[in-house]
């Protein structure tokens, strides 16, 4: 789920306290001129939440269908770098244009967070953290998993039901689940 305007500060807290090197934000924060989540990034100048961090924007690269922001996440003294990924063009109960665009975000979220097993979380979000953030969960879940020759890659299904027994709802339409196959069988073709 997105960050609500009363919960910035505690999203902040949790990526420091949990040393998290990449976020993903699926969706704009504004959609049909409904708030979605609150606008939780840095835009003119640091951002301070009000729990004792300072964020910065050090670099912003456009890829595309997504932009990629470095910040610099500072608390008592101690900094942290930070890759922010933008994928706006995912609609909500929808999917992406592009599933090779999409596996590209997937890739380069797991290239910056080092693919080690003692790797920290990548934060993931939509607007609540269903549909869309489902679709990116299961869709790296599936695409790594065939890339370690796993015999069951290809079963999007019990992947599902698997993942929704831990947050019901996710992955919420046909077609989403549809774009999970077109995500692995674009990657491996």
């Amino acid at each position: 789920q997105g960050p609500k305007d009363n919960t910035i500060c505690d999203f902040w807290r949790m990526v420091w306290l949990e040393r998290v090197r990449v976020v993903v934000m699926l969706g704009k924060s504004v959609e049909q001129n409904v708030l979605k989540f609150h606008p939780y990034w840095p835009s003119n100048g640091p951002l301070e939440p009000g729990c004792g961090l300072s964020i910065s924007v050090v670099s912003e690269e456009d890829h595309g269908p997504f932009v990629e922001r470095t910040y610099r996440i500072t608390r008592r003294g101690k900094s942290r770098s930070l890759s922010h990924f933008m994928f706006t063009e995912f609609p909500d109960h929808g999917v992406p244009g592009d599933e090779g665009q999409f596996t590209a975000l997937i890739e380069l979220a797991h290239i910056r967070n080092d693919s080690a097993p003692t790797a920290p979380p990548i934060v993931v979000h939509c607007s609540a953290g269903l549909g869309r953030t489902g679709v990116f969960i299961s869709s790296s879940i599936v695409l790594r998993r065939c890339l370690l020759g796993q015999e069951n890659c290809f079963d999007v299904f019990d992947l599902m039901l698997h993942l929704r027994r831990q947050r019901a709802g996710l992955i919420q339409t046909k077609e989403q689940v549809l774009f999970i196959y077109m995500c692995l069988l674009g990657k491996l073709v």
